[in-house]
């Protein structure tokens, strides 16, 4: 039988500044490589930014508690050099049980993820689809 630990919801707000799309190129490849990261560790849900209008992004943790999504955020490139203008970390009202790491994966069978990579053919940079594993929406 697979060992579980208890775990809960937590939701990552972002607010960002107005010309977010075009400040964030510089700080772009490390802010996905810290998701994957964050994937890879079964930490990260979800992610995804706003739109119309782009104003923010939200992050979906699954964590014992809220540290794990203030860490990500304090370690962000988009929170440290400034596009993040404000955030907020809120606990969810479902909590799930999760697979402990080298557990059998039979009763947990995750989605089909994408790692998310920017577009070289969009002048926005707009995230693209690749083959990898990562998430998607």
């Amino acid at each position: 039988m697979a060992s579980f630990r208890s775990a809960e919801y937590y939701i990552l707000f972002y607010e960002v500044v107005e010309d977010h799309v075009t400040r964030r190129a510089p700080f772009r490849d490390e802010h996905l490589r810290l998701l994957n990261e964050a994937h890879e560790r079964r930490e990260l849900v979800m992610a995804g930014a706003l739109s119309e209008p782009v104003d923010g992004a939200v992050l979906i943790f699954c964590a014992a508690d809220d540290t794990v999504p203030r860490r990500f955020a304090e370690r962000d490139p988009y929170v440290r050099n400034g596009l993040v203008t404000r955030l907020n970390v809120r606990p969810s009202r479902s909590g799930q049980a999760v697979p402990e790491e080298g557990a059998p994966t039979t009763t947990f069978q995750p989605r089909t993820f994408h790692r998310i990579t920017p577009s070289i053919n969009s002048p926005r940079t707009s995230p693209s689809l690749s083959n990898r594993k990562f998430w998607a929406a």
